[in-house]
């Protein structure tokens, strides 16, 4: 006869089942009670408390960025205080007045020779027409008078003489009105390239003055305009270096009210992680000591239930035992081997 004490079929596999049920369960809190300690001393670590029950407040209490300020004054619209030259103008009258005063002290005095070495030219000329005149008109008289004196005889040889007299006299007199005419021409001539020269330097002293005033107006305007250009140059630099300090500032800004959701979140999913294990651990808490209560009271009915058997069995035992013994004869073989099932 089997050992009840050895259970067997269904009830040694209920309680194979329960013991490795029972171990595991204890594995398993072992477990769950290093991981809740381990997690209990980061959190102090870290000020929040045990378990985690301030990290709400700890979320509540992250200063939150406020609006976005950039102390920096804006640069405002370009400005340039220096005056812009006029457009160009050339007063011709006036330079005129100038320029032909200049002419005038240059080229008047070599008109001025000129055109008296012309009068004098020309008084000569006179006085040397009269002088000549003169002259033969006292050779005629001369020859008049000594043709008076030889008589009616010689009249023909005086009066051929007379006659070229007469004609060298024209002749005389001519050649010094041309050669005066020539005089006075190439003096008059003179006069006039004096006055085209005079005419012409007027012209390129006046072309003269307005190129170099406009030159100077062009200089003083480019100038200007290189003076304002690099004002405008600056202007735009520091418009610049103000839009990326505070591009560079808003960027900052943004980083750090991204950094704030971001831990703020991480510290309600932390809280809710943590509000989760403690609603899961509870229940398996409760679950457990249900259920360890249940295997418990069914664990001692089986086990009672084994008592029973045995005491069955050991009252069976010690009635045969008598009646073998009352019978002078013993039973073949005894079946009660020792168990070495522990119930503890």
């Amino acid at each position: 006869m089997a050992d009840p004490r050895i259970p067997t079929g269904e009830a040694r596999q209920n309680l194979t089942e329960y013991r490795t049920k029972v171990q595991g369960d204890k594995n398993f809190l072992s477990n769950l009670e290093s991981y809740k300690g381990g997690f209990d001393s980061w959190w102090r670590r870290h000020g929040y408390g045990q378990y985690g029950t301030n990290v709400l407040s700890g979320a509540w209490k992250l200063k939150k960025p406020g609006e976005f300020q950039f102390d920096e004054q804006k640069p405002g619209e370009f400005q340039f205080d220096v005056p812009k030259p006029k457009d160009f103008e050339f007063d011709t009258e006036q330079a005129l007045q100038q320029i032909n005063k200049r002419a005038d002290a240059l080229y008047s005095p070599q008109k001025a020779q000129i055109e008296a070495l012309r009068k004098l030219s020309q008084a000569q000329y006179e006085e040397q027409r009269i002088t000549t005149a003169e002259d033969f008109e006292k050779l005629l008289q001369k020859e008049e008078e000594s043709l008076n004196r030889r008589g009616a005889f010689f009249s023909s040889g005086a009066m051929d003489k007379t006659s070229r007299i007469l004609e060298q006299q024209g002749r005389t007199i001519g050649q010094l009105d041309i050669q005066n005419a020539a005089n006075q021409a190439q003096m008059l001539a003179q006069q006039g390239l004096l006055s085209a020269k005079q005419a012409e330097y007027v012209q390129q002293q006046l072309t003269s003055a307005e190129s170099g005033l406009y030159r100077r107006w062009r200089d003083k305007m480019a100038d200007w305009r290189d003076e304002r250009n690099f004002a405008y140059s600056k202007y735009r630099d520091t418009k610049q270096d103000y839009y990326q300090e505070r591009n560079f500032a808003y960027s900052k800004y943004k980083d750090t009210k991204q950094d704030y959701y971001r831990e703020r979140d991480w510290l309600v999913d932390v809280y809710r992680d943590q509000r989760d294990y403690q609603m899961r651990y509870y229940q398996w808490r409760k679950d457990y000591k249900q259920r360890k209560k249940s295997q418990e009271q069914s664990y001692k009915i089986q086990k009672g239930n084994l008592n029973l058997s045995r005491d069955r069995f050991e009252y069976q035992k010690s009635k045969d035992s008598a009646r073998r013994s009352s019978g002078g004869g013993s039973s073949g073989g005894s079946s009660g081997g020792s168990s070495d099932f522990l119930w503890s």
